[in-house]
């Protein structure tokens, strides 16, 4: 076989801070303007949420009004979920709801909020230990709803429209009708999902669990046949704690190209054949990209960027 493939894989996705989509939409029209086969992001690169307020701003509200403060965003956090806001008020009706203080990086703080130094004169900030800190006041993770989650998608398809490239843009948590919780990796082309994967060990997903209401569910799994083809290129994808399990479980070890989609996983026994390459694109702090042929020296990157690494996979 003769063929050359570019992928790309998504380098601003730090989602030890949680995702944003903006960004993994931003990353998939610079990767269809370059003309590149496949891209793929890191695990809940497709999850958003706040997850810290400003103490100073909320010190004098009652638990209820900082609920309410908690969904009243800009615009600017478009995808930033609404609909679990209904089970957070029953918590906070059944006295299960409680907002904890803690002190966080200022440089965090302003990097996320994208907040100006005139704004942050408001806040007392804090020198400790050399490093400058804010009281925030932490609010449960925050999933997306499947009503959610699939207009995330949808958007995501519209994006993909006019284009072969094979999109595996990370993944996303969402909740169903009866509150069971999933962490999906879809693989969208060309305006459709063409295939879902969904992460079976919890491995972290359940601290998205809204306080105890979600219930973290594995049983949709990765299906019978956890491949999907490319260009007649057989591919793999595991999603972070899952990694092993396309070798121990399934007994694959014949896939062209492994993906291994992360937070905190950077090392998956490889389910390739002899020649089949391995690829893991982690978001964990800083972000990681790695790509290797048959557990061989790591391949270069063809193009090194600020978005994304480019890598040439030759077959």
């Amino acid at each position: 076989m003769a063929l050359s493939l570019e992928i790309a894989l998504m380098k601003n996705i730090e989602t030890h801070n949680f995702g944003d989509p903006h960004k993994v939409i931003d990353n998939i029209e610079y990767a269809k303007a370059q003309d590149i086969d496949i891209i793929a992001g890191p695990e809940w690169s497709l999850t958003h949420e706040l997850n810290v307020l400003p103490y100073d701003k909320f010190k004098l509200k009652d638990t209820g009004e900082t609920l309410d403060a908690m969904f009243e965003v800009s615009k600017d956090f478009k995808y930033a979920p609404k609909d679990a806001k209904a089970i957070l008020e029953r918590q906070l009706y059944e006295g299960n709801l409680d907002f904890k203080t803690t002190l966080y990086p200022l440089g965090k703080f302003k990097e996320k909020f994208n907040v100006s130094h005139q704004e942050l004169t408001k806040y007392k900030i804090l020198n400790l230990n050399g490093g400058e800190f804010i009281k925030v006041i932490k609010v449960p993770k925050v999933p997306y709803s499947e009503r959610e989650y699939t207009r995330l998608i949808n958007t995501i398809k519209k994006h993909s429209v006019g284009s072969d490239i094979l999109i595996i843009p990370g993944t996303a948590m969402y909740y169903t009708g009866s509150l069971k919780l999933y962490n999906a990796a879809p693989i969208i082309q060309n305006g459709k999902v063409i295939d879902s994967f969904y992460k079976v060990r919890d491995g972290g997903g359940s601290k998205f669990n809204l306080n105890g209401a979600l219930e973290l569910n594995s049983s949709r799994g990765y299906g019978e046949d956890p491949t999907l083809y490319f260009k007649d290129l057989k591919l793999g994808v595991e999603i972070c704690a899952d990694a092993g399990m396309l070798k121990y479980v399934y007994g694959i070890n014949d896939l062209d190209l492994q993906f291994l989609i992360s937070c905190g996983m950077k090392f998956s026994v490889s389910a390739t054949k002899h020649h089949g390459y391995k690829s893991i694109v982690d978001g964990y702090k800083r972000v990681y990209t790695s790509v290797m042929r048959n557990n061989s020296k790591k391949l270069e990157p063809e193009h090194e960027g600020s978005y994304i690494d480019i890598f040439r996979l030759e077959y």
